[in-house]
């Protein structure tokens, strides 16, 4: 999921610029503070709902937000891509706060928070490895067909996660 938040804050600015035309730099600056914005506006929205209610709503927005993301790139729409943006990241914000109430509360006590430490380790990751990939990809492969690419892959992994935490989320 994070993922995605890497791809908006290190390769929005070339996408906007390379597939919309948009070259102000407060348009991406706003566009990144959106999709941050609604990952924490869902975490903090759906703080009374119930964990199964909430990995529902991530698989669903990812989803959705991730397809609105590509179709936004393919057409091309920048209000698309970014209402698509501010949907997938509210839905990678309540994955996340899922995945860390999971694992806390599965997580022995006395791993509580090496297990907690093991998730930011990852994420941070899929905010890094990712844009790497992307980045070395777009000296060989055009613009569109990297973000397609990187859309259908963050889609799979998020959705799947999602439902899968569902599955065993009280």
């Amino acid at each position: 999921g994070f993922a995605l938040f890497g791809l908006f804050t290190s390769l929005a600015p070339t996408l906007l610029v390379g597939t919309f035309g948009e070259t102000r730099h407060l348009v991406a600056g706003v566009t990144v503070f959106l999709v941050f914005g609604s990952a924490a506006a869902a975490q903090v929205l759906l703080a009374r709902v119930s964990r199964r209610s909430q990995l529902l709503f991530a698989a669903l927005a990812c989803g959705i937000g991730l397809a609105a993301i590509a179709l936004g790139a393919v057409l091309p729409s920048f209000v698309l891509f970014l209402v698509g943006g501010v949907v997938a990241g509210a839905g990678v914000g309540a994955l996340f706060k899922c995945a860390l109430a999971t694992a806390s509360e599965i997580a022995e006590p006395g791993r509580r928070g090496e297990t907690l430490a093991a998730i930011f380790l990852v994420a941070y990751c899929g905010l890094a490895v990712p844009v790497l990939a992307i980045g070395a990809a777009l000296t060989v492969v055009p613009q569109l067909v990297v973000l397609l690419v990187f859309v259908v892959l963050v889609a799979v992994v998020t959705v799947v996660a999602a439902l899968r935490m569902r599955r065993i989320a009280r």
